[in-house]
């Protein structure tokens, strides 16, 4: 697992089971200029919510002050947050007609902040997927 080449995060844990070892690479703050070997295929960047960031945004929606601001329209719209299994992206990404070429895992920073006035921060993976010749 490794930082997309353009974030200077630091990864915190390994990718999802089903981003296969092969696809996986080590952690680096170092920034490459040069495009990575997937650079050329069409394909996307995906960032998805861990299935962990569930019980965290089920706190925050069970606050005794409510939801917050920017949530409380997401769970209005009956949008389950967190609710997609790890292991289901991948295979979504693979009945498009895609193949994960690289996967890791990072806190996705929020607008929002908690009561204590920290920032909220949620489990995600990210996914590097394309059509492959």
């Amino acid at each position: 697992m490794r930082a997309p080449p353009w974030s200077w995060a630091t990864p915190t844990s390994t990718c999802a089971a089903s981003c296969t070892s092969a696809n996986r690479t080590t952690g680096s703050r170092s920034w490459t200029p040069s495009p990575p070997s997937w650079a050329s295929a069409a394909g996307v960047f995906l960032v998805e919510l861990s299935e962990a960031a569930r019980p965290i945004l089920g706190g925050l929606a069970q606050a005794p002050a409510g939801p917050p601001p920017k949530l409380a329209p997401v769970l209005r719209h009956g949008i389950a947050p967190g609710e997609v299994s790890d292991d289901a992206v991948p295979e979504h990404l693979r009945t498009a007609g895609l193949t994960v070429l690289d996967c890791g895992e990072l806190p996705l920073a929020t607008a929002e902040f908690a009561p204590d006035d920290h920032r909220i921060e949620l489990p995600s993976t990210w996914f590097v997927a394309g059509r492959t010749r």
